[in-house]
């Protein structure tokens, strides 16, 4: 019971924090000790948690004293009692290291404030790929992509590899929708056509030569005219 309640919160913690970070490659070491400290960390904050209602509501606790003296004959004498404390008490420290690994507090942070200009830039050495296509996550992604055949194909960015390393083996994928729709352009000509009957394209990083990202506020219907050129018209920011 105390290995579960070392590592699962901080299991959980790096589970939900991989989903906001690019994927690294970390030592066993080095990922262990981040596992340890962090369900360390989420036991500690629970225990205090408890130890504050233990003292403050009139309820019905364990008594630790007896429980560390003689736990095997307290907890045959009170089993529920000390699985109904020990359980909530896990429950408590899993949601704690959730809510910090998700870090919503970076959500309410204006990207035009001194503390958002802070977090934006708090990892400038990041892969370019990973800080295009993850700035601005609450507005819809419009990706041009140049290929080293001299085609060109855009679309609303669907999905795309969190490796951090700069190497050729990455994708992304390009979804259809009627607000941003797939559009292919072969080599040498001046039209850009729809790819009809299409729900989404995958491109390899390596035949990428030219990456454009616009970032819009607002959909606005597209036409085959529209996006003849890698940036749409009225974007609100592009990089």
């Amino acid at each position: 019971m105390i290995f579960v309640a070392l590592l699962l919160p901080g299991y959980l913690y790096e589970r939900r924090r991989e989903r906001d970070i690019p994927q690294r490659t970390r030592s066993p070491l080095r990922e262990t000790m981040s596992v340890l400290f962090v369900g360390v960390a989420a036991d500690g904050f629970a225990g205090l948690i408890l130890a504050s209602v233990w003292s403050t509501l009139p309820v019905r606790a364990p008594d630790l004293a007896a429980l560390l003296r003689t736990p095997r004959e307290y907890v045959i004498a009170k089993p529920w009692l000390v699985t109904e404390w020990a359980v909530g008490g896990m429950a408590l420290a899993c949601l704690w290291a959730y809510f910090v690994a998700a870090r919503p507090w970076h959500r309410w942070l204006r990207p035009n404030t001194r503390l958002g200009n802070l977090r934006r830039n708090a990892d400038p050495q990041q892969s370019s790929w990973w800080l295009l296509l993850r700035e601005h996550s609450d507005l819809p992604k419009y990706v041009g992509c140049y290929l080293d055949d001299g085609s060109y194909v855009a679309g609303r960015l669907h999905s795309f590899s969190r490796v951090s390393d700069e190497i050729a083996d990455r994708d992304l994928s390009l979804r259809h929708d009627p607000d941003h729709p797939l559009v292919y352009r072969p080599k040498g000509a001046q039209q850009t056509y729809p790819l009809t009957n299409i729900g989404a394209v995958a491109i390899s990083a390596r035949r990428i030569v030219l990456l454009t990202v616009t970032y819009r506020t607002a959909p606005e219907p597209a036409t085959p005219e529209s996006v003849n050129l890698p940036a749409q018209p009225t974007p609100t920011r592009e990089e």
